[in-house]
């Protein structure tokens, strides 16, 4: 246990509160957003607040970054939407110190699952600036890191569309060719039935020459018999 959590007294809650979004330095109102929101769930908040979302992300990720900026209306709504969406985590850590919350924040950070520890962590009352910079720091560097891993798979995406393209053309080709192939296939198996069908045709006509053969010879052998006994007379 470290000296500020020594220092520390255990947590009223009827006294020490969590601090609001609009309480926080706006630099942590971008990250904040942009981590634990989608934004799907910004143009769901900003549509509930009448305003008008018809831009690209960017824009409508700074409109809501500008609005949590002040104690107003909206940034109240803003706060509320958090704070339903990440309660889990609020529960967790609200009774622990300031080393435990570090403690917590090693942990989420080794799963990934650290989005409603980020939003508890950043407005607990036990956090300090100090405190506040280092899990911010965390999460900016996350998002470059991100960003660079996004770029090598987005290259590497590129390299397996074209990939893909190439190999889609070579299977193209190859239809083609096998499309030829059974035509052509077509094309001998009917050549083939048609000799087929020839060659039957012959045999049945050598059958009937053989039976014309025989009964010719039958013939010549009983004509000969006859003229044989004819001249023996």
């Amino acid at each position: 246990m470290c000296l500020q959590c020594l220092n520390n007294k255990p947590i009223n809650r009827k006294k020490e509160m969590r601090v609001k979004l609009w309480q926080l330095d706006h630099i942590y109102h971008c990250v904040i957003i942009g981590t634990c929101l989608t934004l799907v769930e910004v143009k769901k908040i900003l549509n509930g607040l009448k305003v008008d979302c018809n831009y690209n992300a960017y824009e409508v990720h700074t409109k809501i970054v500008t609005l949590s900026a002040n104690n107003n209306y909206c940034s109240k709504r803003i706060q509320n939407y958090l704070d339903k969406k990440l309660s889990l985590a609020i529960k967790k850590t609200r009774k622990m110190n300031c080393c435990e919350l570090k403690e917590e924040w090693r942990n989420v950070l080794k799963t990934g699952d650290f989005l409603g520890t980020f939003w508890a962590l950043l407005s607990h009352p036990y956090t300090d600036e100090t405190m506040r910079r280092f899990f911010y720091g965390d999460i900016h560097m996350l998002s470059h890191l991100s960003g660079a891993s996004n770029r090598v798979d987005l290259k590497k995406l590129n390299q397996l569309e074209q990939k893909a393209s190439n190999w889609s053309k070579v299977l193209s080709t190859k239809d083609s060719e096998n499309e030829q192939l059974k035509i052509l296939n077509l094309q001998q198996a009917d050549s083939i039935r048609t000799q087929e069908n020839f060659i039957e045709e012959l045999s049945i006509q050598i059958k009937k020459l053989a039976i014309k053969n025989e009964q010719l010879v039958r013939w010549v052998s009983i004509e000969f018999v006859g003229w044989v006994e004819c001249n023996e007379r």
